[in-house]
């Protein structure tokens, strides 16, 4: 199955599946965990995750929207793993799998100022490109602090 073919057939699906369903048919092996979320391999194609929201939160349906946002602007949405599906609670996020296992010497200097939360755990590689992964925080989205301004990374 293509990247396309996935969300179009989730998407699709969309009204008729609930939340049970659609973690059956997608939820791989664990990946990682937050203080809201777990993050599993998407069994449906090995370029996304599953990202399960646990508590009342409202991280997978911010990120959603921040992507739904950016997602035409070529120079911000680079910087953003892709948000592909959400469920119709807002609880399952499909999201573009990023690579983190490489050496810390290969991250950009500089990242664009409206990331805040800069952790190395949320941040990761699709090709040669760095993109953040976990951006509900994304301060800089929800005050109008979106510019092409860079600021240092300390990784």
């Amino acid at each position: 199955m293509t990247r396309i073919q996935l969300i179009k057939k989730l998407n699709s699906q969309r009204s008729h599946l609930n939340d049970s369903e659609l973690i059956k048919m997608l939820r791989g092996i664990k990946i990682s965990y937050g203080s809201s979320r777990q993050v599993y391999q998407c069994k449906m194609h090995p370029d996304f995750v599953v990202k399960i929201q646990y508590n009342e939160g409202f991280d997978n349906v911010i990120e959603n929207e921040i992507w739904s946002a950016i997602c035409m602007a070529d120079w911000w949405n680079k910087w953003f793993a892709e948000c592909a599906f959400i469920s119709r609670s807002g609880k399952i996020l499909v999201q573009e799998k990023i690579d983190v296992t490489l050496p810390k010497s290969l991250y950009p200097k500089q990242i664009p100022r409206f990331f805040t939360d800069i952790k190395i755990e949320n941040y990761g590689f699709v090709g040669d490109q760095l993109k953040c992964c976990d951006y509900a925080n994304v301060l800089g989205m929800l005050t109008g602090f979106m510019d092409k301004k860079m600021r240092r990374a300390k990784w």
